[in-house]
């Protein structure tokens, strides 16, 4: 069992990687010649810009330097704004969301069904965000049937429309506070984690986890930056 999760964990951080390396794909196709020029003259004294022919050629050089990583893009979200390039660091700001979710609910699952995550990194302080997620819903828990809801749930479009209706009772409210939008990750991760203990279930924790924070992503960028719940 154990090697099983630690084989899911490796994926998880693979999977991340690739998110990241996407991104960084966009980024670099959405600069210009003149973005460029001012990027290489923020760059000076970081990496050799000289020996850069693009976009990419830098990026590669910051990612092996060790400045940039899916781990931290704040190195290049600077980088971005000092070129006046807000677009982009909006879309960087929207990669940290979503990656901070996914992670979030990846432990917040593994924390709810037992699974020994002590071997896992705690990238980005999740595991300790999860434990206080978990300890709210303990306290809940007897006033939230969530087993009911999460029996409808077998794939992530299942999880998708789920989470659609229950975004749609709290558009009944005025606007999302921080604390429906955090009810609303927690009982993310309960249903997650049902319907992921199941042994039936074809579809991997991770892409469960992806499918939620997708729908979660754009919430909580309407509230703003991610805050240590």
């Amino acid at each position: 069992m154990q090697e099983s999760l630690q084989t899911q964990v490796k994926l998880t951080y693979v999977l991340m990687n690739l998110s990241f390396k996407g991104k960084m794909i966009f980024m670099s196709s959405n600069l210009n010649e003149e973005d460029l020029r001012q990027l290489r003259y923020y760059l000076e004294g970081f990496i050799p810009v000289n020996s850069c022919s693009d976009a990419m050629d830098i990026v590669r050089l910051l990612e092996n330097d060790g400045r940039i990583s899916w781990e931290n893009v704040k190195f290049i979200k600077k980088a971005m704004e000092s070129i006046r390039r807000q677009d982009i660091v909006k879309e960087l700001t929207k990669f940290e969301i979503k990656r901070n979710l996914t992670l979030l609910l990846d432990f917040y699952t593994k924390n709810v069904n037992g699974l020994d995550s002590n071997f896992c990194e705690n990238k980005l302080g999740m595991k300790m965000i999860a434990s206080r997620l978990q300890k709210i819903m303990d306290t809940a828990r007897e006033s939230v049937n969530v087993r009911n809801i999460s029996s409808t749930v077998e794939s992530s479009r299942d999880l998708k429309k789920v989470l659609m209706t229950i975004e749609e009772k709290l558009d009944e409210e005025p606007s999302l506070s921080w604390n429906d939008f955090t009810m609303l990750v927690i009982l993310a991760g309960e249903i997650i984690a049902i319907a992921s203990a199941d042994e039936e279930q074809q579809e991997s924790l991770l892409e469960l986890c992806t499918t939620a924070a997708d729908e979660l992503c754009s919430r909580m960028n309407d509230l703003g930056t991610w805050v240590r719940l």
